[in-house]
């Protein structure tokens, strides 16, 4: 997906509900400078069933929902942590030097 869609879906998303699907906080796209915030209630586009989620199937439908970024990388950590790390290499692509 690009970014000008992702940035668009984002947008969508939050014209319906500006608020974090998982903790109801309310999210920002942009902060007071107008630029994109970085902030923990900056609001990001995040999959109801992680994609890192060992029951994840390629086939399936995801829908993305609108979530707080501390709700964002809390549950993209607790996603990683139980998977095997040869797993998420394999999925990322990316490996370690030592292989």
């Amino acid at each position: 997906m690009s970014q000008k869609s992702k940035h668009r879906r984002l947008r969508n998303l939050f014209k319906r509900n500006s608020r974090c699907y998982w903790c109801g906080c309310r999210v920002r796209i942009f902060n007071d400078k107008g630029e994109r915030d970085k902030s923990k209630i900056g609001a990001t586009l995040d999959h109801v069933v992680s994609r890192l989620d060992k029951n994840w199937t390629f086939g399936m439908r995801n829908k993305q929902v609108l979530s707080c970024r501390g709700c964002n990388q809390k549950r993209e950590q607790e996603a990683s942590r139980k998977l095997d790390p040869f797993e998420l290499w394999a999925r990322s692509g990316s490996y370690p030097r030592w292989m």
